[in-house]
Formats: structure tokens, C-alpha cells, sequence
């Protein structure tokens, strides 16, 4: 019925893309790379969607013969959920939210045995993603495996607000930045996260990994008003890395072209910004 469902959603990148920005995407990450990475992530994700799974294959044995069909159904979908979440890290959203059924299934039975509180509490505690991921880090600690504290990746949503202080224009920005820019502020943005969004993410690579004269044909194109850079997000950090001479590394080094003029936002915003 629908065969381009089977084919790859991101067929339509340009190569550059995927290799420069869609690997450094943590939720498009499969779970065994993840778990190369960040052991403890990985962890929360297997024993969190474990819980929904094991609560689901006792729903669907114990299901009385003319409810096992619709279980049966609920718990293949689950399962597809569950394979679509070790592909690529996003999927865990769907697995938790179809094994929310099966957890609240097994409490309420809990809770009816013996109609006692104190089983339903317990079972509630013990039937639920949170607990399972405790569990799931605890386990690695005791193992001994290292768990990566995390680290701030993003300006906070005061910088933001504080670009309504400009007057109204469009603001070319790496991409985590997109939806911040667009929340947060009246200004438009040239890039945001999102993979059909293949013209702009070309156009703040090009950019940001370019020489200052690549940038500047650039925003004369795209007609910016503004450039801003987060220097503790991760894409920042990625575009310094690949380029040390590029664009974006001259301006977090103090070398901005004569037509990128610094805007200063206050001594307490960690966001840089240049009006073009």
C-alpha cells in the first residue's frame, strides 16, 4: 500500500550530510554504537523498554482466550517498536509509550489480587521504565563500567529571549540552535534539525566549516540579518573540529570578518552574535 515506507528515510541527504551531521545526532544513533559510547544510556534504554516487554509477555500468556488477539496485536506492534529503537535510538519513544498498556495492565492485576494496596504500591514501584533504568545503572556500576555524566550541550533559553531585543530578521545558526531561535524568538532561522530540511542544513555547514568569503556568499544568498553560535553545542564544537581556520572557528576566536559586526547581548549570555 505504501512501499516508500520501506525505503531509507534518508535517502534524500546529500553524502556530506549524513557523514557531517546526521552521525553526530545521539537519537539517530543505533544502539550498539551507543553502547561503544555511552554504556550508561545505552543501559536505560535496553532495561526500560526490557520492562515493557516482560509486562506484555505475561499480559499476552495469562489473557483470557477472546482478549489474547487484541494483546497479540498491541504486543507485535511493541516488538516492531522495540527493533526500530536498536536501528536508531528515537524509536525508544514508541516502545515505551506501547509498553505503557502492558505495565498498567500488570498493576491493575497486581492490585486486584487479594485487593491488598501494598501489592498494587509495590507493583506500581517495581512496573515502571524509571525503576528499570535505576536498576539498569545500578548493575553497571556494580560491574564496574563507566557512566558518562552529562554535560551542558546547549545555551539556555534566557540567551534566546534576549535576541527579541534585535530587531526582526533571519538568523543563520548550526542547526540544535533552529528551534530555540524560532521558540524563543521573533526571528526566522536559516537550519534546524530536521533531515528535509536539506537547503538550509547545506547552508550553515557550507558556512560555518567555510572560509570567511564562502560564508559571506552565503548569507548574502540566503539574506541574513544575523549569525549566532552556542559554543558549548555539540554541532559548534563539530564545525571548530572538522574546520580550525573555518568560519565559525575565526568567529568564536575573535577574528569575525569587517561584515559581521559582534552584538553584544549582555555579559551573562553565553550565545555570540554578529549582525551582518
Amino acid at each position: 500500500a505504501a512501499p516508500a515506507c520501506l525505503g531509507d528515510p534518508y535517502a534524500a541527504l546529500p553524502p556530506r550530510l549524513v557523514t557531517d551531521w546526521l552521525a553526530g545526532i545521539a537519537e539517530a544513533r543505533s544502539l550498539p554504537a551507543l553502547w561503544r559510547e555511552d554504556a550508561g544510556a545505552a543501559i536505560v534504554i535496553v532495561t526500560s523498554v526490557a520492562a515493557g516487554a516482560l509486562a506484555g509477555l505475561i499480559l499476552l500468556l495469562t489473557a483470557a482466550p477472546g482478549r489474547r488477539a487484541t494483546v497479540a496485536t498491541v504486543f507485535a506492534v511493541f516488538v516492531v517498536a522495540a527493533g526500530l529503537a536498536v536501528w536508531q535510538m528515537r524509536g525508544t519513544v514508541f516502545a515505551l509509550a506501547l509498553s505503557a498498556p502492558f505495565l498498567a495492565a500488570t498493576v491493575a492485576a497486581a492490585s486486584r489480587q487479594g485487593a491488598r494496596p501494598l501489592r498494587g504500591a509495590l507493583a506500581l514501584l517495581a512496573c515502571n521504565p524509571i525503576s528499570a533504568a535505576v536498576a539498569g545503572l545500578l548493575a553497571l556500576l556494580i560491574l564496574g563500567a563507566p557512566l558518562i555524566p552529562p554535560t551542558p550541550n546547549r545555551c539556555p533559553r534566557g540567551d534566546f529571549e534576549a535576541l527579541a531585543r534585535l530587531p526582526r530578521g533571519l538568523v543563520l545558526t548550526p542547526p540544535d540552535a533552529g528551534p530555540a531561535v524560532l521558540a524563543f524568538s521573533p526571528h526566522a532561522t536559516v537550519a534546524g534539525p530536521y533531515h528535509r530540511n536539506v537547503s538550509g542544513l547545506m547552508a550553515q555547514l557550507e558556512a560555518f566549516t567555510g572560509t570567511p568569503d564562502d560564508a559571506r556568499r552565503i548569507v548574502r544568498d540566503t539574506r541574513v540579518d544575523y549569525v549566532a553560535l552556542c559554543p558549548i553545542a555539540g554541532d559548534v564544537k563539530g564545525h571548530v573540529a572538522a574546520r580550525p581556520d573555518g568560519f565559525a572557528a575565526r568567529l568564536l576566536d575573535g577574528r569575525a570578518p569587517d561584515w559581521a559586526a559582534p552584538v553584544d547581548l549582555g555579559r551573562e549570555s553565553g550565545l555570540k552574535v554578529w549582525r551582518v
